[in-house]
């Protein structure tokens, strides 16, 4: 339980930092998502042995080959799937799928908002909507999963 607990809170964090970089400067910053892999990565191994860091490090390459082969026609920035790769260090190989499922309905909302209030601008951060995803992929793993 600790293992998952600290695991969450370095991937929430990350994600905050993230998410605040995101929205006053549109880009992730490349140390973020490097550093976090590695906590990432170095958490698994020192809870759950060589196996376990080694998981992690397979779905965390995994997912960095696949935002270096999909950043060009994504509908999101390269650094926006960098961070779903840095996810992957943390929740496994299916993790960043379900976070960027619920992020894609959390920027939905946020559409939603922006534009009952007249702002009709298409292209926004999406790092914070990635963050919303991961929380609410948190409180179903809470409310589901963990009992």
């Amino acid at each position: 339980m600790v293992l998952y607990g600290l695991l969450w809170l370095i991937l929430l964090a990350c994600l905050l930092e993230a998410a605040f970089h995101d929205l006053r400067t549109e880009t992730i910053p490349w140390w973020l998502t490097i550093c976090g892999s590695v906590v990432g990565v170095l958490l698994h191994a020192l809870f759950q042995g060589v196996m376990g860091g080694l998981n992690s490090l397979i779905a965390c390459a995994i997912w960095w080959v696949l935002a270096e082969l999909l950043w060009r026609v994504a509908p999101i920035g390269g650094g926006d799937l960098n961070l779903l790769a840095m996810s992957a260090a943390y929740t496994g190989l299916v993790g960043p799928v379900l976070i960027y499922f619920l992020a894609g309905i959390v920027q939905i909302g946020v559409y939603v908002v922006a534009f009952a209030r007249g702002d009709m601008r298409l292209e926004r951060p999406f790092a914070p909507a990635l963050l919303g995803g991961a929380l609410l992929m948190l409180l179903w793993q809470l409310t589901v999963i963990v009992k």
